[in-house]
């Protein structure tokens, strides 16, 4: 009989308390999102990736987990006899990947039924600054979205007009452009665009608001209606969190954080762009104001990035957080083949009873 080395001890005992912390981390996202200790652990490096797609790491480490198990009890079978530690661990791993898949994401809030109010067409896409005449086409013409921010469009040349561009490309859709009037961001320092709006004008009124500054690292446009009984709408980018550059994990917090302030402030304006979060990261989770209208679609048909994976396995970081007195008709993500961001094209109700 092998004898077992201090070294394999040191190994296991590893082994069973980064499992105990992954069970118990899953766990805490799925079934305590809003705890302090939630919103803690989901801004923290490494943590932030893993929850951000709960279905696709949830599936894979139930899969591996089961394959596991089956090994185990393929061996048991011949006559070796596992730990009973890795056969629980094991097991309360494969509960906890598959929990991670099918509760990692935020409830399903029931789509508007019945309900009485304005209709409005309501796109935000993450345009990648490859807005063309092909995606106009999808959004004004075959939609026809009476709202679209889309977070990454800007201008043929930084600091110039974007409207002279929106013109082009409606010229060669064959949109009347002055139907529309068009909103930019404040220019972020570095290449990303800014975040820009189109609005019907038959639709609504709007102007830009000053907010002293206030903004998303990527850029934040606030529009205040001027129609009564139309929302204000507040589009923008955040920075992301992207691995290995810390000082980004700085500002895509700092980012999120201004989002739920956003939200308390402004408690009945539209809240629309790309996050580079889910609904359940940090203080997201604190949001009561607003709800985001991927909500009434199943967790697994909300994902909007990267666009090339399929809706089930992408990453909900896009959204279009709605204040109560705005429900939700009908809600889907769109692959858009110049992005790598799928777009969100919803038909809300405004004001509805």
């Amino acid at each position: 009989m092998e004898k077992k080395t201090p070294k394999s001890h040191i190994g296991f005992i590893l082994f069973v308390f980064a499992g105990i912390l992954l069970v118990l981390s899953i766990f805490i996202h799925c079934f305590g999102s809003k705890t302090a200790l939630n919103i803690s652990l989901s801004t923290l490096f490494g943590f932030v990736h893993f929850y951000a797609f709960p279905i696709l790491f949830g599936m894979a480490g139930a899969c591996f987990f089961l394959v596991i198990i089956a090994i185990l009890a393929w061996r048991f079978a011949r006559g070796h006899k596992p730990s009973r530690w890795a056969v629980c661990l094991c097991t309360a791993l494969l509960i906890a990947f598959t929990a991670f898949a099918l509760f990692g994401g935020n409830a399903k809030r029931p789509a508007a039924a019945g309900h009485s109010g304005r209709a409005c067409r309501f796109v935000a896409w993450n345009a990648l600054d490859q807005f063309d005449r092909h995606s106009a086409k999808a959004i004004f013409l075959d939609f026809d979205a009476d709202i679209a921010v889309l977070p990454e469009f800007g201008a043929y040349v930084k600091g110039e007009d974007v409207r002279q561009r929106v013109e082009d490309i409606f010229a060669e859709a064959g949109i009347k452009a002055d139907a529309y009037d068009v909103f930019a961001s404040r220019l972020f320092a570095g290449r990303i665009a800014p975040v820009t709006i189109i609005v019907k004008r038959d639709f609504a009124t709007y102007e830009p608001m000053e907010e002293d500054g206030v903004m998303t690292v990527f850029g934040t446009l606030y529009l205040h209606s001027a129609t009564e009984g139309i929302p204000d709408i507040i589009g923008l980018h955040t920075s992301p969190p992207i691995p290995g550059i810390w000082t980004s994990m700085s500002l895509w917090k700092w980012d999120i954080n201004l989002i739920a302030d956003m939200a308390s402030v402004h408690k009945s304006a539209i809240i629309a762009g790309d996050f580079n979060a889910t609904m359940r990261h940090g203080p997201l989770n604190t949001i009561t104001t607003h709800y985001d209208a991927l909500e009434t679609l199943s967790p697994f048909q909300r994902g909007t990035w990267p666009a090339k994976l399929p809706a089930v396995f992408r990453s909900s970081i896009d959204h279009i957080l709605l204040p109560d007195t705005c429900s939700v008709k009908s809600v889907e993500t769109r692959k858009m083949d110049s992005s790598d961001h799928a777009a969100i094209f919803s038909e809300l109700i405004i004001n509805a009873e």
